[in-house]
């Protein structure tokens, strides 16, 4: 563990009222209640084992902590903490998880998952900006920024939105690692996991019915929306750019919260999807991985399963997601 995630995992215990103890290695911790319950000697207290057949659903579920993190990084460690470990709570499952986390307290509350059925892989945020496309993905934003706090506000701004915009290559380096062995991926944006874990365990049969799809069909699963009039006018610059005629033609929007299939079509999807970010931010264009992802799919339909019957659900949750932040 290295020193932020200890500093943070220590601020965890004193704003929850645990006792801790750090030796050697070791922190051990327990509630301030229970202090005088068990005996020092009986902690660290171990997981228990389980047997989990990890192949047994064919299917890793891929998301990434890296954009609640950054969007949490003034709050304080507790918060970003508890944000995580609330999204996570629903998903003691068999089901596999690959999540892309940064050091610190997303971490450790991801490293609360059951190992057997969670992989955590580390990234750093400066891992995003070091990448090539980040430098073109800063100055699409501030060109519209002139003065000093103004382009300050945008660096903030490009890493969040490039860590959304990454989501297809976090997929596809998923598909490299395969700790689970598993033949399919499905890329799910964090807050949408705990109803598609739910889903997948109570046997839905729209999800049932879709995983089908996804498992006999050798392109992209791509849950798309039909897109409104203020839809086509945000497309219709990128849709010149890439398509060749602006975006009045266009019969679907990819939602960008779900989508995955098997590893040969991820991994050729992604050189496309790349190309097209490329040429939209050397043209400072502004993105996001919808805009990508619909774009991509219309130049290469033969590649993609559109899919409407799973996004009308995921419309909803969007919603109830967008109102919660706004109470909040």
């Amino acid at each position: 563990m290295d020193e932020e995630e200890k500093k943070a995992l220590l601020e965890i215990f004193i704003n929850n009222d645990y006792v801790y103890h750090i030796g050697c290695m070791d922190i051990d911790a327990v509630t301030v209640e229970h202090w005088n319950l068990i005996s020092n000697s009986t902690l660290p207290i171990q997981p228990t084992e389980t047997n989990i057949n990890l192949t047994e659903k064919n299917i890793t579920l891929v998301t990434s902590v890296l954009q609640t993190s950054i969007e949490h990084s003034l709050s304080h460690p507790n918060i970003l903490y508890e944000k995580v470990k609330s999204l996570l709570k629903p998903l003691e499952s068999s089901i596999p998880v690959l999540i892309y986390s940064s050091p610190g307290p997303a971490m450790l509350a991801i490293k609360e998952r059951n190992a057997n059925s969670t992989y955590l892989i580390t990234k750093e945020i400066t891992e995003l900006k070091d990448q090539a496309l980040y430098t073109n993905f800063l100055q699409s934003i501030k060109s519209d920024s002139k003065s000093d706090s103004g382009k300050s506000k945008a660096e903030n701004i490009a890493v969040i939105n490039f860590a959304e915009v990454s989501k297809m290559f976090l997929l596809n380096d998923a598909t490299l690692f395969n700790p689970f062995n598993t033949e399919l991926f499905l890329w799910v944006d964090i807050e949408m996991l705990p109803e598609i874990v739910s889903s997948l365990e109570s046997q839905n049969k729209i999800l049932s019915s879709t995983l089908n799809d996804i498992a006999n069909d050798a392109r992209l699963f791509l849950p798309s929306i039909t897109p409104n009039k203020s839809d086509i006018e945000n497309l219709d610059l990128a849709s010149q750019l890439w398509l060749g005629h602006d975006a009045s033609d266009l019969k679907h929007k990819a939602t960008g919260s779900i989508f995955g299939g098997c590893k040969s079509v991820i991994n050729s999807f992604n050189a496309i999807y790349y190309n097209c970010i490329n040429r939209l931010l050397d043209n400072k264009i502004k993105c996001s991985a919808s805009t990508v992802l619909t774009l991509s799919s219309c130049s290469h339909q033969d590649l993609c399963n559109i899919n409407k019957k799973i996004a009308i659900k995921e419309q909803i949750l969007s919603s109830c997601k967008r109102l919660l932040k706004t109470k909040e």
